[in-house]
């Protein structure tokens, strides 16, 4: 396997997984989660490991710069914190800051990362369909998606950490928000570039 990129990217996040794995059936760990997460995350796990292989194995002959992958490693990075960091005897998922729970701030930044990828995979695309429409669009249906998956937790485990139809909603809510902050990113950038364009040459 070559230093590429995308395969350092996926080997990294197989290591951290391992990782996790370990740690979760720690004895320490359970006791802090319950025995029901146990189940809850075999199913996510499931889940992230499919679509780290399938990603890879669509991705790896991909030119994708380093820069998008950090950025998608930070997401990564501060979900599995939000699980899995303890904050006065609860998730860090559950800290509230400035009213809004740490889990929203999650949806927003892995969201925005969503949108910095599938913009550079959509670098060429030609489509009647305006491509920034086609990126929130992508990115709200993969966020939709992993709404599927929690919902399918919750049904089949008896004691999830996901939440209810609220948190549900507010979750895609945060990930329409991560889409906007994207678009106003784009529009600021587009705007700096156009004026600095219009500045006489010296």
């Amino acid at each position: 396997m070559s230093l590429k990129p995308i395969n350092v990217f996926a080997a990294v996040n197989a290591g951290l997984f391992a990782i996790l794995c370990m740690v979760f059936y720690g004895r320490e760990f359970r006791a802090y989660h319950g025995p029901g997460n146990v189940a809850e995350f075999l199913i996510y796990a499931g889940c992230i490991a499919a679509v780290t292989a399938v990603g890879w194995r669509a991705l790896r002959r991909v030119d994708l710069p380093a820069g998008v992958l950090v950025f998608m490693q930070i997401g990564i990075l501060a979900h599995f914190a939000g699980g899995f960091v303890p904050v006065n005897g609860h998730r860090l998922y559950e800290l509230v800051i400035l009213d809004v729970r740490f889990d929203k701030y999650v949806h927003v930044l892995n969201a925005l990362a969503g949108c910095v990828l599938v913009d550079h995979l959509m670098a060429r695309h030609q489509s009647p369909i305006p491509r920034l429409l086609l990126i929130v669009m992508v990115v709200l249906g993969a966020g939709a998606v992993v709404e599927m998956v929690e919902y399918a937790a919750k049904l089949a485990v008896a004691s999830t950490g996901v939440g209810d139809y609220d948190n549900n909603m507010r979750d895609l809510w945060a990930n329409f928000a991560g889409c906007v902050v994207f678009m106003a990113a784009l529009a600021i950038r587009s705007a700096w570039l156009q004026a600095g364009a219009r500045q006489p040459a010296r």
